[in-house]
């Protein structure tokens, strides 16, 4: 039933234009870092983030992949939206290294784009870079201090500090 409701809110969002933390990641892994995706008006960025959504992420980096194979066809905030998308791709398939690297390719285009830091966050917590993730999500929650997924992303990450000092 909470799978039903997950997938209802998924759709909820998507239909509104909504950005969200994927549903799949928020029930299966609660301790895993947060990651936030958003649709654009480029087919391949909003089915790569529907994919991310839906838990496959395997698929979501094939289509986030292809989505930047021309990027001069996306304006800059729309490839910082890719990228970001990516980066939450890459991370869920442990491809570390690349996923940093497009987080902070979305960063560069876009050093508003909240989504971009926090998913750059996400990556490097991964990665096993708490000390540089912090630093990622303290600029998120600077940018967007209210946002669920920022707030969520903190609490995981300050717990996860708690936890390593005791």
């Amino acid at each position: 039933m909470n799978r039903i409701l997950s997938l209802a809110g998924v759709c909820l969002a998507a239909v509104s234009g909504l950005s969200i933390v994927s549903a799949a990641q928020a029930q299966d892994a609660p301790g895993e870092p947060v990651f936030s995706v958003q649709r654009s008006s480029s087919s391949q960025v909003s089915a790569a983030a529907w994919a991310f959504n839906a838990g496959d992420y395997e698929r979501a980096e094939r289509l986030g992949r292809a989505s930047l194979r021309n990027p001069a066809r996306l304006s800059a905030p729309r490839r910082s939206i890719a990228y970001a998308n990516w980066c939450a791709a890459l991370s869920m398939t442990d491809q570390h290294a690349e996923a940093i690297a497009a987080c902070e390719e979305a960063v560069s285009l876009q050093p508003a784009n909240w989504r971009a830091h926090l998913n750059h966050a996400g990556a490097l917590h991964r990665a096993g870079q708490a000390d540089e993730a912090r630093a990622a999500l303290a600029e998120a929650r600077r940018l967007a201090p209210s946002e669920d997924a920022v707030i969520r992303a903190a609490e995981i990450l300050d717990s996860r500090s708690l936890a390593s000092a005791g």
